[in-house]
């Protein structure tokens, strides 16, 4: 790696219909300043926002997830092109190879079909339930959530268990920051959300008498997707592979996920 490598990052902000934001985050690694150069090594990945693991504060792109593509792009001389669009909408890119990849995706067979999911993945989380104060007992396994209303963000997967089970009844939300205050105003006892992201709204809107309770619906694993249409998916691929897992065995990847579990811990 060369002495004077270092990450540029632009930073691109727009309204565009129905005032969706769309941002842009280019991280540089500095390898070469000739135009061919950047072109050939310019990676464009998709995801939607989605606090703490990548999101705009104060005019800044930052996450846990955005942090490991800055040290990733800086470790493999690259250049990574990040770009905020609805999910459908990511997904519909990676799907047609107009992105080289999605990032913060959580794997599954039907995804398969669309990326390339390497061993290493980016970040964790956890499906899990919370309670207001309302409600003074607790959940341990989905049967006990049998007749009872649980907020849950529309479009949102929980795993298997929680997806496909009948006997609960859902109030969707079109986001976390909805579903929280619903749940605090008492519009129902229960909701369901990645703790992460649970404990970033709840600070953020400074609610109160929310809880979590023990019951977990997953654990999932959140990965670059590299999209199989691309036209550089194979180098791309071996690119995010290698990376990955040297810094999983250097110890940057535990870092930076200790770093963002102690600042939004429940």
């Amino acid at each position: 790696m060369r002495a004077n490598q270092l990450i540029i990052v632009k930073y691109l902000y727009e309204n565009v219909m129905k005032s969706i934001a769309t941002a842009i985050l280019l991280l540089f690694a500095s390898v070469s300043s000739a135009e061919k150069q950047i072109d050939r090594d310019t990676y464009n990945l998709v995801s939607d926002t989605y606090p703490p693991y990548e999101y705009i504060e104060d005019g800044r792109i930052i996450g846990m997830d955005v942090e490991i593509l800055e040290v990733m792009a800086k470790n493999a001389a690259i250049t990574i092109s990040v770009k905020f669009v609805p999910w459908k909408r990511a997904m519909a890119m990676a799907k047609n190879g107009i992105a080289d990849g999605i990032f913060s995706m959580a794997h599954s067979i039907k995804r398969e079909k669309i990326v390339y999911f390497p061993p290493v993945p980016l970040s964790f989380g956890k499906q899990r339930i919370f309670a207001n104060n309302n409600f003074k007992g607790d959940i341990v396994k989905v049967d006990d959530l049998e007749n009872r209303k649980v907020g849950a963000v529309n479009g949102n997967r929980y795993g298997n268990e929680f997806d496909d089970y009948t006997g609960h009844i859902l109030e969707y939300s079109h986001g976390p920051e909805m579903l929280f205050r619903k749940l605090a105003a008492n519009r129902h006892l229960f909701s369901i959300e990645n703790e992460f992201v649970a404990a970033h709204t709840i600070k953020k809107l400074k609610l109160k008498g929310i809880r979590p309770l023990s019951y977990i619906s997953d654990e999932p694993a959140y990965y670059i997707g590299v999209s199989k249409s691309a036209r550089r998916a194979q180098h791309f691929l071996e690119i995010v592979n290698k990376t990955l897992f040297d810094m999983k065995h250097s110890g940057e990847l535990d870092e930076i996920r200790r770093k963002y579990h102690k600042l939004f811990h429940l």
